[in-house]
């Protein structure tokens, strides 16, 4: 049975790990989603990178678009969101995972919720110098999220540099995010079976593109905690995985993320 709290906890947890296969970075956040659902940990914020370059595409997303042969000789893998959204090729930016519930006083309808929450991500980037805003939704028929726009979507100057998806589920969230440091066009043009007739520069931009060379990763990170802290009210506290987490994300790791049938056409059961 899942442990409802009747008051907004202050003291989050602040998990810096990255696993070096992409299976597992899923693997994680879903252990971690589900020990919150518990009542075992408190509400998490997750930090990651990508160890090699790595393919995640949304729950309800068809993959005919991917080259999936492609993505083998390129050693990208391919891994699928329990979150909605589009793919999102990993490796140059960091990742993130937020879990967290309505009982805790957040708010109750999905499009606020993204509102509430990159407001942690728009102040993180105003520590930097980096003015960017929450667009409007703006649905693209796009495979690639950072293709177009939706209503978790952050932008700089009409470009897009952060995206986001989520789940609910009975009154919990797990919101995942990606957050580009850098932008590899040439890799995106490869991993799609029909290539992109046009100039993508004016659709997507980098930390790196927007500061003029290469921003530290812990210097990134460290805005993000402060931006979180700020704009929510919470300490976030250094933290390490559970053993029940680990043991969850090994279970999952092997019957869902590394599954053929999940992978590539959405069918487990969650």
């Amino acid at each position: 049975m899942v442990a409802h709290r009747l008051r907004r906890q202050t003291n989050w947890r602040f998990i810096d790990v990255t696993f070096p296969n992409a299976a597992m970075n899923m693997a994680i956040d879903e252990a971690i989603f589900e020990a919150f659902r518990r009542g075992l940990v408190p509400p998490t914020l997750r930090v990651y990178e990508w160890s090699s370059p790595a393919l995640s595409v949304g729950r309800f997303q068809e993959i005919d678009d991917i080259d999936v042969e492609q993505c083998d000789e390129l050693d990208v893998q391919i891994v699928r969101r329990i979150t909605g959204g589009r793919a999102v090729l990993h490796g140059a930016d960091v990742s993130y995972s937020i879990v967290l519930e309505r009982e805790e006083g957040f708010p109750k309808s999905s499009a606020d919720s993204y509102r509430f929450l990159c407001r942690g991500l728009i102040r993180a980037y105003e520590i930097l110098g980096v003015e960017v805003e929450l667009v409007s939704s703006k649905e693209s028929d796009s495979p690639i999220c950072f293709l177009g726009f939706s209503r978790a979507d952050l932008s700089y100057r009409g470009r897009k540099l952060a995206g986001g998806a989520q789940i609910w589920r009975e009154g919990f969230l797990l919101q995942q995010g990606s957050l580009l440091m850098d932008f590899d066009e040439k890799a995106l043009f490869a991993i799609l079976k029909q290539p992109l007739h046009r100039d993508i520069s004016s659709q997507i931009t980098s930390l790196r593109q927007i500061m003029g060379g290469p921003v530290e990763i812990d210097l990134f990170k460290d805005a993000l905690l402060r931006g979180f802290q700020e704009t929510l009210c919470i300490s976030l506290i250094a933290s390490n995985l559970t053993t029940w987490e680990i043991n969850c994300a090994k279970r999952l790791f092997g019957d869902r993320y590394t599954s053929d049938p999940w992978t590539f056409l959405g069918k487990l059961e969650l």
